[in-house]
């Protein structure tokens, strides 16, 4: 793609139709399954957009809603406990030690953030999220898009059709090329575009009634900027240009229009990926083998019962047109046994049980962690400690936690950043109190970070955080009450064993945070504090026997006793 853009004797729409085609190459092998997706699981997304077919009947072949539900129960469960309108879910804070300890700077930061939820709620992110990981669930490569609408003074997001996105990556696996490939009338095309720069054909038709809706294909590319140029004031000079075409307008060769972004508008994450991969994976890619099994089934059943209910029938010609095979239907005959009907046995018995369907069915939900979300609103409702709810589910909790980790660095960094950043470029932020613009000023000549960073504390995201900072420790507590045991015991063969140095590997194979873990000076100057006190009670016992026994020494010995007995002798 590099030799591609260095071509310098093609024009940039020339260039970027070139990087079209090989983006069209590279995603081919992933449409089958994408089909197949939508086809049986998420059907209001097949793939039918650029083909003029919108309004197009859905799921005529579909018979089994096992793994829709299932999707839908995921992409509501992890919204709710990640990213819902009526939960606190973000945070920001200093990196900046002096910005941390700075009240106005707080307080700052903290209408920043209410700000921010604010915008959230005033605009269709939420709705949009919703949509986004729903195609993360089914194809496992969303992407939203993000661009401040002028008129209304707000932010607009979008959630775009898998079928229209291609995509490449850079070097560290962020996905920084994004092409677009979509439709718009004539009528729409000459109006957000100059007129000198989209085709003539598209301006005749833009200008007659009876063609200004035609449509034609738009190719939208944003890609790295190789000619960066800091400080200037023109858009084509951002961190990333923004190139629109006309697909099929190739002999007039012209880019309707070329700007740029510092920040990629589109923003696209996987929900699982290979490393020789661009495009992502999804619950959907693994769970197909049981999806379409159940679908073949289910229909298999229904065939079956409708044979069963509705059976084929022998009946006499006489009878022809005049057959009343319903409930309450009389037919007359003269004579029975000439003229009888009767159903034909289709002899039909089910190849599987309904306790293997449900199994497939069970399989199903647990590809989608349908299972954990229910442990995880039985947390909320029973007020269980996250312990329980991670002992239960561990495991599933160890294969979900990399995917929130994608889901804060890759998609909502991203999102925030870009909304951060429009709100500021358009004046509408909070203003800066002037020490925090003085705590800035300093922290660039020191060379310190001015950096914010976010935080998220929703009930998913706090829930994941307390099961890493604590399962560690929590291991090697249970780790370390044996070998106390072991120790009081005082059996001879336990001298071979080291157990300071067996317990401080063990919290280090656990990911016991290394703040619990004392050092050795520490540990040393306990050790000598406690066997310094022991000494002291002692004594403190030795001193108090001593001064027991010394009113008695000149005590006279009970007569009868023993000693005045001996002494008598």
């Amino acid at each position: 793609m590099e030799a591609v853009m260095q071509e310098d004797n093609l024009s940039l729409a020339k260039r970027v139709r070139a990087m079209f085609r090989q983006l069209e190459k590279q995603r081919q092998p992933y449409e089958p399954d994408y089909e197949t997706i939508a086809k049986y699981i998420f059907y209001r997304r097949e793939f039918f957009p650029l083909k003029g077919e919108q309004g197009k009947s859905i799921a005529r072949t579909k018979y089994d809603s096992t793994a829709s539900d299932a999707l839908n129960n995921l992409v509501h469960g992890f919204q709710g406990y990640m990213v819902s309108r009526s939960i606190g879910w973000l945070d920001l804070e200093f990196e900046n030690k002096k910005m941390k300890e700075n009240k106005e700077a707080q307080v700052w930061l903290m209408d920043i953030v209410q700000y921010l939820y604010e915008v959230f709620k005033g605009t269709n992110f939420y709705d949009t999220v919703n949509d986004n990981l729903a195609d993360a669930v089914a194809f496992g490569t969303p992407c939203l898009y993000s661009e401040n609408d002028k008129e209304k003074g707000q932010i607009i997001y979008s959630e775009r059709h898998p079928i229209e996105i291609y995509i490449t990556e850079n070097r560290y696996g962020a996905v920084d090329t994004v092409f677009r490939e979509y439709k718009m009338s004539s009528r729409e095309i000459a109006k957000q575009f100059p007129h000198d720069r989209v085709s003539n054909r598209v301006v005749l038709e833009a200008g007659r009634p009876e063609a200004m809706y035609n449509e034609h294909i738009i190719i939208h590319a944003c890609f790295p900027n190789e000619d960066v140029r800091p400080g200037s004031k023109q858009s084509k000079d951002k961190k990333f240009k923004s190139v629109y075409i006309e697909k099929d307008a190739q002999f007039e060769d012209k880019a309707l229009s070329e700007k740029g972004y510092d920040q990629n508008p589109y923003v696209v994450w996987r929900w699982n990926k290979n490393s020789t991969e661009w495009y992502g994976r999804s619950p959907s890619h693994d769970a197909l083998p049981e999806i379409l099994t159940s679908n073949q089934l289910e229909k298999a059943v229904l065939e079956a019962t409708e044979l069963t209910v509705n059976p084929a029938k022998y009946a006499p010609a006489s009878h022809r047109g005049r057959l009343k095979w319903y409930p309450g239907g009389i037919n007359y005959y003269e004579n029975y046994e000439a003229e009888r009907m009767e159903a034909i046995n289709p002899g039909i018995q089910l190849p599987v049980t309904l306790e293997e369907r449900q199994s497939i069915w069970e399989k199903i939900k647990q590809h989608y962690f349908n299972d954990f979300f229910l442990i995880l609103s039985q947390y909320f409702k029973a007020q269980k400690t996250a312990t329980e709810v991670m002992e239960i589910q561990g495991e599933k909790a160890a294969i979900i936690a990399p995917i929130i980790g994608r889901y804060e660095s890759r998609f909502l960094d991203p999102i925030i950043e870009r909304t951060f950043h429009i709100e500021d470029q358009e004046g509408r932020l909070p203003e800066m109190p002037p020490v925090l613009q003085d705590l800035s000023e300093e922290a660039r000549e020191r060379g310190e970070s001015e950096k914010i960073n976010v935080k998220y504390i929703g009930p998913l995201a706090t829930i994941q955080e307390k099961l890493f900072k604590t399962t560690g420790t929590q291991q090697t507590l249970a780790m370390a009450g044996p070998i106390v045991q072991l120790q009081l015991s005082g059996a001879p063969v336990l001298d071979n064993l080291d157990f300071d140095e067996i317990l401080k590997d063990g919290a280090r194979d656990n990911g016991a945070s290394p703040t619990h873990i004392r050092g050795e000076k520490d540990v040393k100057k306990i050790r000598e504090d406690r066997a310094k006190l022991v000494q002291a009670q002692q004594q403190m016992e030795v001193a108090q026997g001593v001064a027991d026994a010394v009113p008695k020494l000149g005590k006279k010995e009970d007569k009868g006793s023993v000693l005045d007995e001996a002494r008598s002798g």
